[in-house]
């Protein structure tokens, strides 16, 4: 009816439709009472079969689609059970694998067994045919044959040193006892650390140092020969107590060496008085003090220390710990650049530039800046710089001049 072959899709039959109802449609012949009842005829025809079509195909979409979900969870079922027999034969596989390789280490161990067997054996009768008398190995007695009867009187024969599987036996050898020594050696070194601090002196050891040291060795080697156990009892019994004092020690050196230090400086030495007012301006093994500073740098300056009189220079210059005072700070400066001291110097030069305690006087500062730059002072050589714009060739050459005759007549030394 509609014109199309069979298996046509749907497009087709909907196209068909529509084209055999713009041919057959009633309307189309409202003149012609004989045409327009065929064309209804026809049309009826059309709609039944297109209906009937429409259904059919209705139903076999249907039915792809159920058979196309079918074969979906068929082809997703076969895939898993491909997955677990992988997983099964990679197991097998697996297993097979293991049991390969044990098989093949027992193997191996058992060669190794009868390869071991075989030399013994192979030994044995060496040892047979070197000593066919019956002797066996020297020092060892030979072992007589399952089936060999001894002869009547005959003493028994000794057991033989085999064991059943014809391994000689080994004697067993005492292992000698490990010595540690090493804490005996810690508690004594404690010990000795503890002395050489006692008797340590300011600034060099005792002549008792290598006594102690010696005696240390000998003790060590001594109590060495004592048994492990007693040897660790020894050394804690040591060590602990002189791990206590000698941290005891450690904390109390600093005061000690500075109560040692202060005691020459009491007794009148110079280099131990500089010291002792350096403790005090800087706060070292003493309470800081400037006053106690300074006093201490006047008694080295007194005795002719050019550091404690720059120092001191210093202390009256910015009134540290003493009164503020020019001409006191110049003057210890002077004392302190006559013996080449290059800061004193330099601190001179800038008195002898401001007019502060001496006469005002360029050239002079000059000479002394350049005598402390000569020596390394940075603030020699800044101040020196600085100078050099405001003085004239002549005043230039006289400073220079004086400051070679200083060179040649002193001899600079820091």
């Amino acid at each position: 009816m509609l014109e199309l072959q069979a298996g046509a899709p749907v497009e087709d039959v909907k196209r068909a439709y529509r084209d055999l109802l713009k041919v057959w449609h009633p309307d189309r012949f409202p003149n012609d009472p004989t045409f327009q009842r065929r064309a209804t005829e026809k049309t009826q025809a059309i709609n039944n079969a297109f209906q009937q079509l429409s259904a059919h195909l209705s139903g076999t979409c249907t039915e792809f689609r159920a058979a196309a979900r079918a074969r979906a969870a068929a082809e997703a079922a076969r895939r898993a059970e491909e997955e677990a027999r992988a997983r099964v034969r990679e197991e097998a596989a697996r297993r097979a694998g293991a049991e390969a390789q044990e098989r093949a280490r027992q193997e191996s161990q058992l060669r190794a067994r009868q390869r071991r067997e075989a030399e013994e054996q192979a030994r044995r009768q060496e040892e047979a045919r070197a000593h066919p008398d019956g002797l066996g190995v020297p020092g060892h007695a030979h072992p007589p044959a399952a089936n060999e009867p001894r002869a009547p009187g005959a003493p028994a024969r000794a057991r033989s040193p085999l064991t059943p599987h014809g391994t000689a036996r080994k004697p067993q050898r005492q292992q000698p006892e490990e010595k540690k020594n090493w804490p005996l050696a810690i508690a004594l070194l404690l010990v000795a650390c503890n002395v050489i601090l006692l008797i340590e002196l300011p600034k060099k050891p005792s002549w008792l140092t290598g006594p102690i040291v010696v005696a240390f060795l000998v003790t060590h080697q001594a109590l060495a020969r004592v048994d492990r156990e007693r040897r660790h009892r020894i050394a804690i019994g040591i060590g602990l107590p002189a791990s206590l004092f000698l941290l005891l020690n450690i904390a109390g050196y600093h005061d000690r060496a500075f109560g040692r230090l202060k005691s020459a400086a009491e007794a009148g030495d110079r280099a131990a008085q500089r010291s002792v007012g350096q403790a005090y301006e800087y706060g070292q093994s003493a309470e800081q003090s400037d006053a106690e500073a300074a006093r201490w740098y006047s008694k080295a300056a007194e005795q002719g220390d050019a550091w404690a009189q720059a120092r001191l220079g210093w202390t009256s210059d910015q009134g540290k710990g003493v009164p503020q005072n020019y001409e006191q700070a110049a003057r210890w400066y002077r004392c302190a650049a006559l013996q080449g001291d290059a800061m004193a110097q330099n601190n001179f030069g800038v008195r002898c530039e401001a007019g502060q305690g001496v006469p005002r006087d360029a050239v002079e500062a000059y000479k002394w800046y350049c005598l402390a730059a000569a020596q390394g002072e940075a603030y020699g050589v800044t101040n020196r710089d600085r100078l050099l714009p405001y003085l004239t060739p002549e005043q230039l050459a006289d400073g220079q001049r004086r400051a070679a005759e200083f060179k040649a007549t002193n001899q600079v030394s820091r």
